[in-house]
């Protein structure tokens, strides 16, 4: 069962919205990178394990979900798939290049948007004046709003020491399981129809998402992440089939497993901070909440000069069962 989005264009959402933007820093994570896997002893200081439904690994308050050793994957991958960027700039000018100045404008924007100025998010940005033809879309799991405000919680407490990292507002985390790069909106309907088929033969399960990690280090941090501890398998086996129906339609197989994930933030500069780093041993631990996965989501993707903003195309009922957004 699918539903398409009809209805006056998207806005600028704010945390806790019901309408589910994406996250800020979606394409990010370009490049589908492997994840390298560290082990850590038992953090000295907590930082972060002072908010709500915060602890460590094995404290007596509740049995611990989380082994007490650092993994920097996210809980059950092997290796880490991350969305790439993707779309390939339009050229402009007699040989196909801009003018002088419009070059050195062009050269501000990247460097503004590499630094993750304003809004936190760092997919290169189109050039002004410069159009994009078609829609850039992603497919993603949307999060409940109780464990986006436990993980915006969760990003409060670590933004003191981490002010180098442009942070994910909370309304706009989510979690990718494809991205699709420009497409022609002519080809939506069929996207739609690939992704039902793909879903109908998935059972609707539970997710539970818990603790923090870092891509490629918690020494040199680039990528902020929260895992995923529970219904990684049932995730996994989601994503294979979405792989497998859009190939159908000539979009590219991802090369290395998917591996779930939430984005938080990225580093502007990536470098040493052993205060986050430190930070996000004591968050191992956190825990952000079970929701009921039910369907997949089609995003849409808007960049301009204030950041990126996100709409819900259409959504997939995993197994028959009715998608939970309607």
């Amino acid at each position: 069962m699918a539903r398409r989005r009809h209805g006056p264009g998207p806005s600028r959402l704010a945390p806790g919205d019901r309408a589910r933007a994406g996250a800020a820093t979606e394409g990010a994570d370009a490049g589908r990178r492997r994840q390298r896997t560290a082990g850590g002893a038992a953090p000295r200081a907590d930082p972060v394990a002072d908010g709500a439904r915060c602890r460590r690994p094995g404290s007596g308050d509740r049995p611990a979900r989380l082994s007490s050793s650092i993994n920097l994957d996210p809980p059950g991958a092997g290796s880490t798939r991350f969305a790439g960027a993707g779309g390939a700039r339009p050229r402009a000018g007699a040989q196909g290049r801009p003018p002088r100045g419009d070059q050195r404008s062009a050269r501000r924007a990247r460097r503004r948007d590499r630094s993750g100025a304003a809004t936190g998010h760092s997919e290169p940005a189109a050039v002004a004046g410069h159009a994009i033809d078609g829609i850039r879309a992603f497919v993603a799991i949307l999060l409940d709003d109780a464990i986006r405000r436990e993980i915006g919680a969760a990003i409060e407490r670590l933004r003191p020491v981490a002010r180098d990292v442009a942070w994910v507002v909370p309304g706009n985390l989510h979690l990718t399981m494809k991205f699709l790069g420009e497409v022609a909106e002519g080809r939506i309907g069929a996207i739609v129809s690939a992704l039902t088929g793909a879903a109908s033969d998935v059972n609707a399960f539970d997710a539970n998402c818990a603790g923090l990690g870092a891509f490629p280090s918690l020494t040199r941090p680039r990528v902020i992440w929260a895992g995923v501890t529970a219904g990684t398998g049932a995730m996994v086996d989601l994503a294979g089939r979405v792989d497998a129906a859009l190939a159908g339609l000539g979009f590219a197989r991802d090369e290395r497993p998917f591996s779930p994930h939430i984005t938080l933030g990225r580093a502007r500069q990536p470098g040493r901070n052993p205060t986050l780093a430190e930070a996000l041993r004591g968050a191992a631990g956190c825990e952000f909440g079970r929701m009921r996965v039910a369907g997949a989501s089609l995003m849409r993707s808007e960049l301009s000069p204030r950041g990126a903003r996100y709409t819900e195309l259409a959504t997939v009922s995993l197994g028959g069962e009715v998608g939970r957004r309607v």
